[in-house]
């Protein structure tokens, strides 16, 4: 099933392919958890269906947040 998500870091549009139903997703959407619905899912493929950020965007992430640890505004 291809998912759109709207990344919460970007907001741009991102799509990806993953092995689920609707009905995993539904179940997901009214409180179920995550492990639960997407035992299948790996941790990226998960992460991407809560925050709808790509690995690049994470990783990407990753670096301004270690910049800013090694540079702190006082």
């Amino acid at each position: 099933m291809k998912i759109i998500r709207r990344s919460v870091y970007s907001n741009d549009l991102h799509v990806l392919d993953l092995p689920i139903s609707y009905s995993h997703v539904r179940r997901w959407q009214q409180g179920a958890a995550m492990s639960f619905c997407f035992p299948d899912l790996t941790e990226k493929e998960k992460k991407f269906l809560e925050f709808g950020a790509t690995e690049e965007e994470e990783i990407e992430i990753a670096m301004i947040e270690r910049t800013f640890e090694e540079h702190p505004i006082n």
